[in-house]
């Protein structure tokens, strides 16, 4: 500001003493009041630090409880018993119950898909309609497979940033009984049910991979970028995975300070807290808060205090200063010291400009007279300028009344108005103004203080409590804060659970709300690191409930307080009864599924060992129960396993255990035996019970049961030997004549095992290229010396393990274990191929027969594998005969109408193969395109003695040369056979006589001997 250094100022020491009384308590003030904000400012980032650690640890533990749940779920579905049967044998009956059953657990769990898939990656049951369903793909190269078919129970995070479609997969292996792995689980999760945690909160949450690449968080913008850059190991790691082809994600521009909790981005400072997953290694929940997010309203009430003591102190100070300034003006009369008083003024207001940082203006009625450098920088005015402006021109329209009524009444009261800067921009401040004398007469001093930063901060301050008030008030789980068993304050949630107000709530103490033992558990929360516990809570209309509480402790202004989590878990522990229930025992009829009779067997064959008693094991298979299922329906079906039950239930004692192992077969538990011949008095008593028919819908239907019974430890030591002895038994029992029991002997175990070694040797037999074809010839019977028209194809199988096996024994195996399906396409293309090698040696008019399962028609596309062979041999449709059986004809279905008809239409010829061993119906012969019946051999080997045989010979062959049918006979062993044949004008004869079935280089010398003699 200006001076007049002109005169001497001579200003009297006790005046000078008077006023340092006074400038010295303002100046403590300021100082004061800069310390005191420093300190609020210091405890709210302390605070919003423990906040950002706390919010972590509470993700990162909801995260884990989430994968924990879920890990869990997919166990008990891969434990599923009618999961493991459908993967061994897959039919249409089966998957339409995986898949209800998959629904279902899609359903409870809000998956996004459920699945299976075989040992080969190929998907075999989902819950998704037919239009959508991933039936039939291959996803054996998807890690979560690759890992859980090893018997690894795996959890994957699909990033899907090609597609942005994310999820995560939780697979587990389904194993058999011999926990040898089948096939593959699959639940797929969306990551909005981890995300849907991190909505709403103060902060940027999200979930890390181990490369650091965002999958889930509460800001879209994040997703499949990077926090920071990438190290090389890292970018090597991205660049092999090839999920963001050759290039590297995005990193949002943050780095790392000093201090490992903060981080900066573009000059701005965040906090930065980290959280491992522990069921996901490698993985972490990361948080990120901006300082200024985080206030409580303890806080803002504290800086509110402060200003209104430091303005109230400020407010005192102006008013001791202005009754000092009466005093003296009483004193000092003359004009004298005035002026002397006038230059004591100028002096102070210099040394004031020097330390404050406000605005300083001295005006009268004709403007402005003087001001400091800080009113230049705040206005952006020169002083040349002011001295010019009109002091009015400074104020916005809406401050300027009020300015003008505080000078108009010399108010010394501070106020509030908004300024305009020659930028045009408008500042708000603080003014505060009194009057003076300048060079003797009156004038008015007015100061301005910026207070952006402050209304800036009341703002913030002011939308982090409401954030966090909504915030509180929006998350499910309940929420109390209390310290010294004082609960301070409760959000709606918790209002809710107790069905409470929240000032009852508040005015409760911890003990009132809780008891005993839930204080003690919270008590040891504080002093451990237990995250959680599970107890039954009370409402307030008594009602009880299950709950999850929480706890962690947190800082704040006046003390250390504890925040507490209260979720009721009642769905949640419903459904998991249910689930366990559903895991543990048969729905339709409410006995223990084979899961819990595993765990039962188990548990009384070690008391019978510590007791050293005996226990039978019996397994229990329903006679023909699959033809009530086909002819009367599933829903007959159902009630008459009902049935069975309740008598199977009525021949046991209490501490026997029944339980359904699937479809038709039970098992039974006898426990505390004195001798094994106890188990028959049991299995007679049942066989007489299911000698009485069932009575279903005023239908009789007589159900046998077939019974094997396996004896702990004569039998077996241990729970699978023991159910594999029982099974064994069970198969005796079927084979003898159903509707009996057999015990289990060792001879039967050797049948066994030989059915197993070849069913593991024959999986590998056409790779490991042991399948060969033996070719019999098909001879024209019409004239008087036969000539080769053709050959039956006949497979045969040399194992390099097993040597030489009969068709008889392995050929019925390949029916059972579907790999029918996949050799009898192997037959056909060798087959066809050899067909044509022959044809194109000068025997035009050859013709191969193939036999043709029935489980080649069921579930597979037969029509493709018949136009792939004839396309991989070159073979015309017109030289192939497929030969099939009356087995396929009794299932006929519009389906197999269509196939057949399909074949026919297409030139290749149908034959009936093995005529008049079964029903034989001429139906058949009338509703299927056949072109040839092949007479079973049983006819031809007492074609010549027994007239019986003769008559249905003659027969056949008449009618079906009156349907246009050519006729077969196979099995001709002698020479009178195959005369009497030539004199019934059989067409075609085949059998030992005229030639066995030989190896391909074999057969073709003969070929070529005939067509040379024929020349001759």
């Amino acid at each position: 500001m200006a001076t007049d250094h002109s005169e001497n100022v001579h200003i009297n020491k006790p005046i000078r003493g008077l006023l340092a009384l006074v400038v010295l308590p303002l100046f403590l003030i300021a100082i004061g009041g800069i310390g005191i904000y420093l300190n609020l400012a210091s405890k709210s980032e302390i605070e919003a630090r423990n906040h950002s650690q706390n919010i972590t640890k509470l993700l990162a533990s909801q995260a884990d409880a989430f994968i924990r749940n879920r890990t869990h779920a997919v166990a008990l579905m891969a434990g599923e018993q009618q999961v493991a049967r459908h993967l061994l044998n897959p039919d249409e009956k089966s998957y339409s119950k995986i898949n209800n059953k998959l629904k279902r657990y899609c359903r409870t769990l809000q998956a996004s898909i459920c699945y299976i898939m075989d040992k080969n990656g190929v998907t075999r049951a989902d819950n998704r309609p037919s239009d959508t369903t991933l039936v039939g793909k291959n996803y054996a190269f998807r890690p979560y497979f690759q890992q859980a078919i090893q018997g690894i129970p795996t959890v994957h995070l699909a990033l899907g940033v090609t597609t942005k479609k994310r999820g995560l997969y939780f697979s587990h292996p389904i194993v058999s009984e011999t926990e040898t792995p089948i096939g593959v689980a699959i639940i797929k999760f969306l990551p909005v049910q981890i995300e849907e945690r991190f909505h709403r909160l103060p902060g940027n949450a999200s979930l890390i991979d181990p490369n650091g690449i965002v999958f889930a968080s509460n800001n879209e913008n994040w997703l499949y970028k990077t926090l920071f850059p990438l190290s090389p190991v890292q970018e090597k790691q991205v660049a092999a995975s090839r999920q963001f082809g050759d290039s590297i994600p995005e990193h949002l521009g943050f780095s790392r300070k000093l201090d490992s909790s903060v981080i900066e981005k573009d000059e701005q400072l965040f906090i930065y807290e980290s959280a491992p997953l522990e069921e996901l290694p490698g993985w972490h929940i990361s948080f990120l808060l901006e300082p200024e997010q985080f206030q409580t309203s303890e806080q803002i009430t504290q800086h509110q205090i402060a200003l209104s003591l430091i303005g109230a102190m400020f407010f005192l100070t102006l008013i001791a200063i202005k009754l000092l300034y009466r005093q003296l003006r009483q004193s000092l009369g003359s004009t004298q010291r005035y002026q002397h008083e006038l230059e004591q003024s100028e002096q102070r207001l210099q040394r004031f400009e020097e330390v404050t940082s406000e605005a300083i203006f001295i005006h009268n009625a004709q403007g402005i007279v003087d001001l400091n450098r800080r009113a230049e920088e705040l206005f952006g005015y020169s002083y040349q300028d002011f001295i010019k402006l009109d002091p009015k021109t400074l104020f916005t329209p809406e401050s300027l009344p009020t300015a003008l009524e505080h000078a108009r009444n010399t108010s010394e009261q501070p106020y509030q108005a908004v300024i305009i800067t020659k930028q045009h921009e408008e500042i708000p401040v603080v003014i505060t103004g009194r009057r003076v004398l300048w060079h003797g007469e009156k004038a008015r001093v007015a100061s301005f203080r910026d207070i952006r930063k402050r209304v800036e901060t009341q703002k913030k301050l002011s939308a982090s409590e409401d954030r966090f008030r909504q915030l509180s008030d929006l998350v499910a789980e309940g929420l109390l804060i209390y310290s010294n068993h004082k609960i301070i304050d409760v959000n709606q949630a918790l209002c809710r659970i107790f069905a409470t107000d929240r000032e009852t709530l508040i005015s409760s103490s911890l003990d009132q709300l809780f008891n005993k033992e839930i204080s003690e558990e919270l008590l040891e929360l504080e002093q451990t690191d237990k995250s959680s516990f599970e107890i039954t809570l009370q409402r307030g209309d008594s009602s009880t409930f299950p709950a999850e509480i929480s706890s962690a402790s947190m800082q704040f202004d006046d003390g250390l307080f504890n925040i507490v989590a209260i979720r009721d878990i009642s769905r949640q522990k419903e459904q998991e009864e249910h689930i366990l229930y559903q895991a543990q025992y048969d729905l339709l009829t409410n006995i223990p599924n084979r899961v819990l009779a595993r765990d039962r067997a188990e548990q009384a064959i070690k008391k019978m060992r510590r007791e050293g008693r005996k226990l039978a094991l019996m397994f229990i298979d329903l006679d023909d129960f699959k033809k009530v299922n086909d002819s009367l329906g599933h829903d007959i079906g159902d009630q008459l396993l009902q049935q069975a039950v309740e008598r199977l239930q009525s021949c046991l004692a209490e501490n026997h255990t029944l339980a359904r192992h699937g479809g038709d077969e039970f098992i039974i538990i006898l426990e505390d035996l004195e001798k094994p011949e106890q188990a028959e008095l049991t299995a007679e008593l049942i066989l007489e019970k299911f000698s009485q028919s069932f009575v279903i819908q005023s239908k009789q239907l007589i159900v046998t049961a077939s019974i094997g019974i396996a004896i702990f430890p004569d039998d077996a030591v241990d729970f699978r030997a023991l159910l594999r002895a029982a099974d064994i038994g069970m198969y005796k029992a079927k084979k003898d004549g159903r509707n009996r029991f057999h015990y289990y002997t060792q001879e039967m175990n050797d049948v066994a095992v030989r059915q197993l070694e070849l069913d593991n040797c024959l999986r590998a037999a056409i790779a490991n290229d042991e399948l060969s074809l033996a070719f019999q010839p098909l001879m024209c019977g019409l004239n008087n010396d036969p000539k080769i028209v053709g050959a039956e194809a006949l497979l045969r199988w040399h194992s390099s393990k097993l040597g030489d096996v009969s068709p008889t024994e392995f050929v019925p195996l390949t029916e059972q274990t579907g790999l029918i399906i996949p050799i009898g396409r192997w037959v056909l293309k060798q087959a066809c191929k050899q067909a044509q090698r022959w044809i194109e040696q000068g025997h035009a008019d050859f013709t191969i027969s193939v036999n043709v399962s029935p489980r080649q028609f069921k579930g597979n596309d037969f029509i493709k594998d018949i136009n792939q062979a004839l396309e991989y041999s070159g073979l015309k449709p017109e030289h192939l005969k497929l030969e099939v059986t009356e087995g396929l004809i009794i299932e006929a279905s519009s389906k197999l109408d269509n196939t057949l008809q399909a074949i026919s239409d297409m030139g290749i010829q149908i034959s009936m193969d093995d005529f008049g061993t079964g029903y034989s119906s001429l139906n058949y012969l009338q509703r299927f395109p056949f072109d040839n019946l092949k007479i079973d051999r049983a006819f031809i080997r007492e074609l010549v003695t027994n007239p019986d045989s003769q008559i249905l010979v003659s027969a056949t062959i008449a009618m079906a040369h009156q349907l246009g049918l050519s006729v077969t006979a196979e099995g001709i062993e002698t020479v009178e056979q195959k005369e009497y044949l030539h004199e019934l004008r059989c067409d075609f004869l085949q059998g030992y006589l005229l030639g066995k079935p030989v190896a391909a280089d074999i057969f073709s010398k003969a070929l070529e001997q005939e067509k040379q003699n024929n020349s001759d």
